[in-house]
């Protein structure tokens, strides 16, 4: 019985080695077959499907707990600041771009770059500079460049640059979104709000609204979702009574195919087939003013009962600070007396050349022509301010702001208030003025004084102090700065702020001012 135990299990032993062994030569079989036929190969990508990983990049599994903080952390990295130049190096303006591949393909908006030669890109860890670009669609104000000397060296390896990833999907109202900017040159400053509408507007087509300010400098910048990925990029703002943002959504990104490279000047081209005046007028938008000029000069010539080209010719020598201006305005006023822009905009003229008693004159023979338009009324109102005429200007001035309220009315009426000597009543004006435009320095520097003869320094200290967050280098913000320290016995404060006037005051009469107040101050308080 022992024996035969021993006999089945041998040959059941050698049955299981044969099974083994055709299992695995069957496994080895099936592994050479699929390779050599390709059976599992992943399938081909189409074009299309190869041109949206270029523009939008390979997705991300993220972490959903991440707080606001860390989110931002991660984020900055792929947003850079844009710094617009002409051909001299003269800086144009501000904008903001961002990453959207690896290996340095980017997006911002197309106006940043109007009238441009090239441009500076500064990043948190390198610097470059743009001058052409892959694709423009200047109806949905975008652009679509590459930087690909922008992608950093790491051990001699071209490294990998941070990228966000582009939304599928349109946001929900009411959805959470941050945008990270530099907004007035600030860099990579971050704002959080919501999605408040989307709504269609043209020539955008369908634009998402968002509370978070779009700020000068915060143009092209990337708009978030907590997910962190781009549901658009921040564009413009409409002010009417309150700030509207806008920004145009990521599909939009999508659909810029790159393309052959075009220098950043040939951005702008004009339709050599449109008439001289129209061709200056593209020229004039696109504020190449001396291009312009040619055109409007030709359009007079061959026009010249033409009004329009008169006005444009004016408008254009104004913007080249040329005193040729008036008489282009005074023409567009003689083929037609009833012409109300031109009659402002001489006026504009003569106020920016110091010939304030001809601008009154000007707007006074305007209203008896016009009457009540309530831009003739805003530019008689500045000009008896000018002439310091306050009565008649404040009066005329709260009756165009009747009609139409904007910043400039409202500074001129707390002008006008503050040379009647109402000074409460003119820092209420001004802080209107500034709640329409939050970066109106005018309106700040007028408040300043304010403050300073009802002497609430505590108060004209904070206003001063936002002041120098939009024009760090303007003297009279200083000035004024100074003198409130002074005022809120903080002498200390405002020696620094003569420090600082003593580089920024080329006159010194606003310095000089200062340091009278300052030997004033130490006499009364016995101070060496």
């Amino acid at each position: 019985m022992e024996i035969y135990r021993r006999d089945y299990q041998r040959k059941n032993l050698q049955e299981r080695i044969k099974i083994i062994v055709l299992v695995t030569a069957l496994a080895i079989a099936i592994t050479i077959f699929i390779k050599k036929t390709g059976l599992l190969r992943p399938a081909q990508k189409t074009e299309e499907q190869k041109q949206d990983q270029l523009i939008s990049g390979p997705k991300v599994k993220l972490n959903r707990q991440m707080s606001l903080p860390e989110l931002i952390n991660v984020l900055r990295p792929a947003v850079f600041k844009i710094i617009t130049l002409d051909e001299r190096d003269k800086e144009l303006g501000l904008g903001t771009g961002f990453f959207i591949n690896d290996s340095g393909l980017a997006v911002s908006n197309a106006h940043i770059f109007k009238g441009s030669q090239k441009a500076k890109i500064e990043h948190n860890e390198l610097q470059a500079v743009l001058r052409d670009f892959l694709a423009i669609n200047e109806q949905k104000d975008l652009i679509l460049f590459e930087l690909p000397n922008a992608v950093p060296l790491l051990g001699g390896k071209r490294r990998k640059l941070n990228y966000l990833s582009l939304a599928e999907k349109k946001p929900e109202v009411g959805e959470k979104i941050f945008v990270i900017g530099n907004p007035l040159g600030l860099d990579l400053t971050v704002s959080d709000g919501i999605v408040s509408a989307i709504r269609k507007l043209e020539p955008f087509g369908q634009v998402i609204q968002i509370t978070c300010p779009v700020s000068p400098g915060s143009s092209g910048s990337p708009v978030l979702n907590m997910n962190r990925e781009v549901i658009g990029i921040a564009s413009f703002q409409i002010v009417d009574g309150q700030n509207l943002n806008f920004t145009i959504p990521a599909k939009r990104i999508r659909e810029l195919k790159p393309a052959k490279k075009t220098p950043l000047n040939g951005a702008f081209i004009v339709d050599v087939n449109l008439s001289p005046f129209e061709q200056g007028l593209q020229f004039y938008n696109n504020k190449q003013f001396n291009s312009a000029l040619t055109f409007f000069q030709e359009a007079c010539r061959l026009s010249p009962g033409d009004k329009e080209a008169f006005y444009y010719l004016g408008l254009t020598y104004f913007e080249l600070r040329d005193r040729k201006a008036i008489d282009a305005f005074k023409t567009a006023i003689a083929l037609d007396r009833f012409y109300v822009e031109a009659y402002c905009e001489l006026a504009r003229v003569y106020i920016g050349l110091n010939m304030k008693r001809e601008a009154l004159e000007l707007m006074k023979q305007a209203r008896q022509i016009i009457k009540d338009d309530y831009r003739i009324l805003r530019y008689l109102g500045i000009a008896y301010c000018l002439n310091e005429e306050f009565s008649a200007g404040r009066i005329l001035l709260e009756k165009s702001l009747s009609f139409f309220p904007d910043k400039e009315s409202y500074l001129y009426l707390g002008l006008s208030l503050m040379g009647e000597r109402k000074f409460n009543k003119a820092i209420n004006i001004l802080n209107i003025a500034l709640d329409l435009d939050s970066n109106y320095l005018e309106a700040y520097l007028a408040l300043g004084e304010c403050l300073i003869e009802v002497k609430n320094w505590s108060y004209g200290i904070k206003k001063m102090n936002e002041a120098v967050l939009i024009s760090p280098e303007n003297p009279e913000v200083h000035f004024l700065l100074g003198l409130l320290y002074l005022g809120n016995d903080d002498l200390q404060s405002a020696l620094q702020e003569k420090l600082i006037l003593d580089k920024l005051d080329k006159k010194g009469e606003m310095l000089r001012i200062l340091n009278q107040a300052i030997s004033n101050y130490k006499f009364e308080k016995r101070i060496l």
